[in-house]
């Protein structure tokens, strides 16, 4: 046993999990939401009016453009 030596470990390790209760979502994309700034948010615009030209192309929310907008940035 890893915590041999520490006697209460294993009980207090399961008291520990019985007290947390964790829910995930699963099944789709979770992205934070983000307050864009003015300066961004005039950006996006621009971009999504730009994606409206071109056939096909997904609309993407103004929390994943940012998200993105910052990973490249």
């Amino acid at each position: 046993m890893l915590f041999g030596f520490i006697p209460s470990a294993l009980s207090n390790t399961q008291k520990i999990a019985d007290m947390v209760s964790l829910e995930i979502e699963t099944g789709g994309i979770l992205i934070p939401q983000f307050e864009l700034p003015e300066e961004d948010l005039k950006i996006y615009k621009k971009a999504i009016q730009a994606q409206k030209d071109i056939a096909g192309l997904q609309h993407m929310s103004s929390d994943e453009w940012y998200l993105r907008y910052l990973s490249f940035a």
